[in-house]
This record gives structure tokens, sequence and C-alpha cells, in this order.
């Protein structure tokens, strides 16, 4: 899955030029297949805008700003939306990529109502909606297309898929959403969790909230899946957030090359070499890489990049992999670009 920075600059809540150029340079840099005019094989799906329902774009966009111009936030969040998709469909065209990936927003679990008010205090819900509704009609959220209307309607009959983000268990989000979800009318199009983050639940809870997933999943009839929320744990802030299946080890094993990341508003990039660590599994409550092997019916004890398989090359905490992560410097030389092997 390829995801957008949601924060990059989307005046007025128009969103597409930033995201037109997002989706041209990376297709340019090597997300574009070599052998066919589509994206590379491995990605299967876009994910244009993580939380748009909060407003969260650089540029000026806020809530605040959304009101200041006589806009309700439904309308700010939808055309965010339509705008960004706008931006990479015709990104794609002058690319020359056919575009068969598929495409998707995390919405969140906030209650809300859909733009069109056919969904009242929905959770999630109220977002795929406002999809519905705002391709149907982009003036709703007073957005005009620069794609055409059929191509634009065509991609989303073809390629989108609804997706939330949720702190909650599963049997909640099933009730709130899947038990839900014939009563709009949003099959045949499918849906999928695109965050699980099982905030403060125990090891067998999620468990059994992944089990109860993948039987849903079989059953073949809308819901995908669901994306645990998260790979490797958050460095950025002070005090790390332990929602990682990964931690990294205390010890760097070597170097990058030049790794850059671009100013959203200049386009001015600032590179720097960063340490690369090996990966390892949190011990105490945090351990999310063995509740999902033990859900999921895989291992959690010989992975590549972990730092038992690097004792040759580095120090780690723990030969047991299990090293407490808050013994990890969290200065911000090492925090900044996340890197792992």
């Amino acid at each position: 899955m390829l995801g957008f920075h949601t924060q990059m600059a989307c005046p007025g809540f128009d969103c597409f030029s930033a995201w037109k150029r997002a989706a041209k340079v990376g297709l340019s840099k090597g997300f574009k297949s070599t052998n066919s005019s589509d994206w590379h094989p491995s990605v299967a799906m876009l994910i244009l805008q993580d939380l748009p329902d909060t407003l969260n774009f650089g540029g000026g966009a806020t809530p605040d700003t959304c009101e200041d111009d006589g806009k309700t936030l439904a309308q700010c969040r939808v055309k965010a939306v339509l705008s960004a998709m706008d931006g990479v469909l015709m990104a794609e065209k002058e690319m020359g990529v056919q575009g068969s990936a598929n495409i998707t927003v995390a919405w969140s679990s906030d209650v809300k109502n859909s733009i069109d008010g056919k969904v009242v205090d929905g959770i999630g819900i109220y977002g795929f909606q406002d999809m519905v509704a705002g391709v149907a009609d982009p003036g709703i959220a007073d957005y005009k297309l620069r794609s055409s209307v059929q191509d634009f309607q065509k991609a989303f009959d073809e390629r989108w898929v609804h997706s939330i983000a949720s702190n909650s268990n599963w049997a909640y989000v099933q009730e709130k959403v899947g038990d839900e979800y014939e009563k709009y009318n949003f099959p045949p199009k499918k849906w999928f969790l695109a965050e699980y983050r099982a905030t403060g639940m125990s090891s067998a809870q999620i468990s059994q909230d992944l089990q109860s997933m993948v039987e849903e999943a079989k059953k073949g009839e809308h819901f995908l899946g669901a994306n645990v929320y998260e790979f490797q744990s958050n460095y950025i802030f002070p005090q790390p957030q332990l929602f990682g299946l990964f931690g990294l080890g205390s010890q760097s094993t070597g170097q990058t090359t030049e790794v850059c990341q671009e100013d959203t508003t200049t386009h001015h990039p600032s590179c720097a070499k960063w340490p690369v660590y090996c990966l390892q599994i949190l011990k105490s409550e945090n351990n999310r890489a063995r509740d999902v092997a033990t859900a999921w019916h895989g291992s959690a004890d010989v992975l590549h990049g972990q730092c038992g398989k690097l004792l040759s090359k580095a120090s780690v905490n723990s030969t047991d992999n299990s090293a407490d992560i808050n013994s990890r410097s969290t200065s911000s030389k090492q925090s900044g670009v996340r890197v792992v092997i």
C-alpha cells in the first residue's frame, strides 16, 4: 500500500496540485512498472489521505479557515479528497499510466453526518457516503473536476475501496460499520480496516480480533481485512509511541546514503545520512509482533532484520530479541528517519 503524505499543501482544501505532483514524482522515481503502463506490481492500493475529516492539511487548510470561508466541515473534507483523487488521476493520465491500483482514504471513527445527510451519527461510514455523494455531484463540496466526469466516476466505480481507522475492538467496528454496510447500499464496493490500533487491548484480545477478521474476510463478502497499526514504533516524539510490532535496537549496524525529505511548500529537499538499526520485538505488554503471529499462524522468532541475526555486527540489549525499547536513545538524530534492514 502506497500512502501519500496528508500534510501536503492543500490551499482552500483543493489538494489537486500537490497530489498530482507527488504522484508524478513517485511514478518517475520507480513506482511505475518498467514492463507495462501501470503502477509497479507491488502497489496494490493508493492511500490518498489519512483522517481527512480532521482537516489536517498543509497550506493553511484548517477547520477554522474552512468555516471562515463559509463552508461546512463536511464540504471541506470532501473537497480535499475529491481534489486529491482528481490530481492523482491526472498524473496517471499525463504519465501514460492506465491505473489499476485501488484507491482509498482512511476516515476516522469519529461520529459524524455525511455531507448529504443520508448518514446521521455514523462511525466512519459517514465518509463512505461522502464519497458516494461527492463523486455523483462534486458541486456538493464546491469542487469542479479537472478530469472528465466520465473518467472520474469510472475510476471510483472500478478502483475505490472504503476504509476507516479505529482504536476499537473488532466487535464494535463490525457492529458500527459491517452491520450497517448493506443498509446504505455500499456494496458491491469492499471495505477494510486501514488502521487497527487496538489501543489498550490485551494480547488475547488482539489475537482474537485478528482471527475474527480473517474469518470475516474469508466469507468473500464486503470486508477485505485489516492493517495492524503499526510496523515500527514511532520515535519522532520524545516518548516513543509503542504501537509498533517492532522497535529498533540500541546500536547502529550501518548508515544510509543520503536520504532526502522534501518541504511540502517550497519543495526544497532536506538531506542527511542516517544510522540503520536492527529490529527488536518489544517486551512487556506491548508485544504486538507475537500477538499478530499467534493470530495469523506465523512466527516472530526468526525474522529478517532482527537484532539476534546481527550479533556479529551490533551489540543488542538482549539476546532473546526482546530488548526494552525504552533503553534506546530518542535523540533527534536517531528519530527523524526510521530505516530498518
